[in-house]
């Protein structure tokens, strides 16, 4: 099968400004530590964990966050553990900050989305891990909801290489004689993976004859469809309230294609919820996920920093159960996670396509029913 997620989509410019936002991601929790009182002087001194805890009045349930943020320092050089004490490097600490972004990043490729969500989690980011406010409430209420639209927007570069991704690759691999086919997408929310499946459609020229939009809130499922249903009126639109872990599948043997863009990971039994896909697609059937990856769980993504925070963003459950000298893992798996998870349901022909490029971002997982 051909490689979907090749260099058109991850190509230089991307890394570029992935990096970019990493190191951003690192500037901002330094400045926000020093901000709650941990001076650049104390680090030099040296601090251990719990000093650091104790200084946060870090609530217990988020002291995995606080080494999260610890150990993306260290990956970006701006500290060092030694000791049982988190220090300053002796080299000159690193500077990112949005000016270095603007000449960093070419001024075409929008990563805006996700400076501004970044920005926007630092700000609470004290009070939550204090406990004294929920992060649920600060990230989908009115200012954070309108954050997370645009985040998960194909204006927003780096987010769309995955929905674009996931249409690539279904329809390269549809074969020339399929009939029109019936889709289901888990997980809509704002309809940007949708709008690239559509467009794909129209580009490859496979009509898509009747599409499922599915999401566990049946609001945002029904104010997609809607949306669509204007703009391709040849296609059969149907929404429904469906969450991928709790609810019963109902579509028996229906779906040529089940897709999802970085949906599956919030299961809890991620297993168990593969395998029930199995039932709602047709004989010739397959199962299709867009994800973002990590290359190994030594690996951390500057994408943690706000997701971790999220309900289904638990510690991946590899990650031992002390904070000291492991690096915290949330939320997000390697191609080879993936992998085992498509086995263990019991699909055939899996495939793992992990981007091109210099870095491990996303991945395309694919399997086929077991008959």
């Amino acid at each position: 099968m051909k490689n979907a997620l090749g260099s058109h989509l991850f190509d230089s410019t991307y890394f570029i400004a992935y990096e970019a936002v990493g190191q951003y991601t690192a500037h901002t929790i330094w400045h926000m530590l020093q901000d709650a009182g941990l001076s650049n002087e104390k680090f030099q001194h040296g601090l251990s964990l719990s000093e650091i805890l104790q200084h946060l009045q870090c609530h217990h349930r988020y002291e995995h966050h606080v080494a999260w943020a610890l150990y993306f320092l260290k990956a970006k050089q701006y500290l060092t553990w030694n000791e049982d004490q988190w220090m300053t490097l002796p080299s000159p600490l690193p500077f990112f900050d949005k000016k270095t972004i603007s000449e960093t990043v070419p001024s075409h490729f929008n990563i805006q989305p996700s400076i501004d969500l970044i920005d926007y989690v630092a700000k609470h980011w004290i009070s939550i891990i204090q406990n004294n406010v929920k992060a649920e409430h600060i990230l989908f209420h009115h200012e954070g909801l309108s954050l997370w639209e645009h985040y998960f927007s194909n204006d927003h570069h780096l987010y769309a290489v995955h929905n674009y991704g996931t249409a690539e690759y279904v329809f390269s691999n549809l074969h020339e004689t399929a009939t029109p086919i019936h889709m289901l997408e888990l997980g809509v929310g704002f309809g940007s993976a949708t709008s690239a499946m559509l467009q794909s459609a129209i580009t490859y020229a496979k009509p898509i004859d009747q599409y499922t939009i599915t999401d566990v809130s049946p609001a945002l499922a029904n104010k997609v469809k809607k949306h669509f249903a204007l703009q391709y009126p040849s296609v059969s639109f149907t929404s429904r309230k469906f969450d991928i872990e709790h609810s019963t599948p109902k579509w028996s043997h229906t779906f040529d294609y089940i897709y999802a863009v970085n949906v599956m990971h919030c299961a809890e039994q991620i297993v168990d919820t593969l395998a029930n896909m199995q039932a709602l697609l047709k004989e010739d059937g397959m199962l299709v996920l867009s994800e973002c990856v990590r290359q190994d769980h030594q690996v951390q993504l500057h994408q943690e920093f706000i997701f971790s925070l999220l309900p289904h963003f638990r510690l991946l459950p590899k990650q031992q159960d002390t904070i000291d000298h492991t690096i915290p893992c949330y939320g997000f798996w390697s191609g080879e996670d993936w992998k085992y998870f498509m086995e263990q349901a019991g699909y055939i022909d899996i495939h793992v396509h992990v981007n091109a490029g210099s870095s491990v971002c996303g991945a395309i997982i694919s399997g086929k029913k077991k008959v």
